[in-house]
């Protein structure tokens, strides 16, 4: 199954907790949170909107520090549609993605024998010399 990486990042308009939501949820002693709403409502609207995805599978949803925000791993049936999926969460949920295809190792091989391929190809294109 095709898997990808998803770079994300909320945008202004989008999902990330206002600090009025950060107090409410949290205790201001650093205490257990009231509830674990506010991230278990975002991994579930990934995982509802994947439903919509073919063979769409949540693998891994994790928060981050830096440049991005979460970053997920998902199972998808094609490039069209992880697209598609990446489209929505832009357009419905304000979150920006940087979608990269995954390769486990055996699919590495495949890629570094089309890479011999093509650099045997240039070489005989090029002729003697």
């Amino acid at each position: 199954m095709p898997t990808y990486v998803l770079l994300m990042k909320w945008t202004d308009e989008g999902g990330l907790p206002s600090p009025d939501e950060l107090e409410r949820q949290f205790s201001e002693d650093g205490g257990e949170p009231e509830g674990d709403n506010m991230f278990k409502e975002r991994h579930d609207t990934i995982v509802s909107a994947l439903t919509g995805v073919k063979k769409g599978k949540l693998v891994n949803l994790l928060w981050t520090l830096g440049d991005h925000d979460m970053v997920a791993i998902i199972e998808a049936a094609s490039n069209e549609e992880i697209g598609g999926f990446s489209l929505f969460l832009s357009g419905e949920h304000g979150v920006r993605t940087q979608t990269m295809p995954a390769f486990e190792p055996t699919s590495m091989n495949l890629v570094g024998q089309v890479a011999a391929r093509c650099g045997r190809s240039v070489r005989e294109a090029a002729g003697p010399g």
